[in-house]
C-alpha cells in the first residue's frame, strides 16, 4: 500500500487539466507495462491519446479518466494527513485508478486473463476520449465496462442527464448617469437567471429533481456604462430528455434572453449486481458516450463526489483497499466466479 500511495502522489502532482493529459498517459503505460500489461494507444487529439492496456483478449475492461479540473497551484502539490491523501485528482479520479490497479495486480497473481485498463481523455469537458473509445474499441469482444466514479462504494443504478446552455442576453450602452437611455443587459441575464433557478425542469422517481448551476456569468464594459451585452453558462443536471428540458427552460426565460444548446447528454440506467449496495448519482460520466461499444456498464469508486472540484478534495488510504476488493470481486462475479472475502 506505501507504494500505492506514493504513485497516487506522483499523479496528482501530474497537472492533467483536460487537454493536457499526455504526461498521465506516459506514466500509466509505464507502470501497465511494469505489471505486465501489453499497451495501446488511441490517437483522440494533437498530443491527446487514449491508452488501452491488456492481458489476453480482454471481456472485462476497468476504465476511468485521466483528466482533472482546474485548481489551485497548492493542489497540484500532494500530501497526506491522517490516512488522507490530499490534492486535486485525488477521488476523481487518480485514488480511482490506483484502486483499479491494485485489483488488476491481484487479478494478475490469480491467473486471470482476458481483461484490461482503459485510460481515456476529456471526461472533465466534452468525454471526447470516451466517444472516441467506443469507435476505436469496437469488434475486440468487450463485455463489460467497469466505468470508476466516486460513488462512495456503491454500484450505480442510474444517473441524471446533462443539458449546457447559454444565455445570452442583449441591451443598450448608454452613461450609466442616465440608464434609462440604454438597456442593461447585465439586469436582464440576472432576471433570466433567477427564472431558471426557479423552473420547474422536471422530476424523476428514481433520479429526483432536475437541478440548475450557473457557472459562469460574464458582462458589461464598464461600471460607468450600461451593458450592452452578457452572458452566462449553465449545466443543468436533467431528468427529462434534452428537448423537453431545452423547451422548458427556454419557456420559463421567455424573451428576457436567448437560450442557445452548447452540450447534453441523456439520463442513464446501469448494470447493478447483487454483491454490492446500489445508488443514484446526480452527476453525468463517459457512461452514456460507451454506448456504441455494446458493452454492459457498471458504475463504481471509491470516495464521495462531495469532495471532487473542491479545494479540500482528498481520498483514505482505507478507500482505496476497499475499492480494489470490491473491483476484484466484481471480475470473479461477471466471470461466475464466487466472490470471496480479502
Amino acid at each position: 500500500m506505501d507504494s500505492a500511495i506514493e504513485f497516487l502522489k506522483k499523479l496528482i502532482s501530474i497537472r492533467s487539466i483536460s487537454g493536457f493529459e499526455a504526461q498521465m498517459t506516459e506514466v500509466l503505460e509505464q507502470e501497465a507495462k511494469r505489471l505486465g500489461f501489453k499497451t495501446e494507444r488511441f490517437p483522440v487529439a494533437p498530443e491527446r491519446e487514449n491508452l488501452l492496456v491488456t492481458h489476453g483478449d480482454p471481456e472485462i475492461i476497468l476504465t476511468t479518466h485521466v483528466d482533472v479540473v482546474p485548481g489551485p497551484e497548492h493542489l497540484f502539490s500532494p500530501k497526506e494527513e491522517e490516512g488522507r491523501i490530499i490534492g486535486r485528482g485525488a477521488v476523481d479520479t487518480k485514488g480511482i485508478t490506483v484502486s483499479f490497479l491494485i485489483a488488476a495486480e491481484r487479478l494478475l497473481r490469480e491467473g486471470v486473463t482476458n481483461f484490461g485498463l482503459l485510460w481515456v481523455v476529456g471526461e472533465e469537458v466534452d468525454g471526447i476520449g470516451a466517444k472516441t473509445a467506443a469507435k476505436d474499441l469496437q469488434g475486440r469482444g468487450i463485455k463489460y465496462l467497469i466505468n470508476g466514479e466516486p460513488t462512495e462504494h456503491r454500484l450505480a443504478s442510474a444517473h441524471k442527464g446533462v443539458v449546457g446552455v447559454r444565455l445570452v442576453a442583449t441591451g443598450k450602452a448608454c452613461h450609466s448617469g442616465y440608464p434609462e437611455l440604454g438597456v442593461d443587459a447585465n439586469r436582464k441575464l440576472m432576471q433570466a437567471a433567477e427564472k431558471l433557478y426557479t423552473a420547474d425542469l422536471g422530476e424523476d422517481p428514481l433520479l429526483g429533481r432536475a437541478t440548475v448551476n450557473i457557472g459562469e456569468f460574464k458582462g458589461g464594459l464598464a461600471s460607468n456604462i450600461v451593458s450592452p451585452h452578457a452572458e452566462a453558462h449553465v449545466s443543468i443536471r436533467s431528468v427529462l430528455s434534452k428537448d423537453e428540458t431545452l423547451a422548458r427552460a427556454r419557456a420559463a426565460v421567455g424573451d428576457i434572453c436567448e437560450v442557445q444548446l452548447l452540450y447534453s447528454g441523456p439520463c442513464t440506467r446501469m448494470l447493478t449486481l447483487p454483491i454490492l449496495e446500489t445508488g443514484v448519482m446526480s452527476y453525468f460520466t463517459d457512461v452514456p458516450h460507451f454506448a456504441p461499444l455494446g458493452a454492459e456498464v457498471l458504475l463504481y469508486g471509491p470516495g464521495t463526489i462531495h469532495r471532487a472540484h473542491t479545494d479540500f478534495e482528498f481520498i483514505t488510504r482505507e478507500e482505496i483497499t476497499r475499492a480494489a476488493d470490491d473491483v476484484v470481486n466484481i471480475v470473479r462475479y461477471l466471470r461466475n466466479e464466487q466472490p470471496r472475502s480479502s
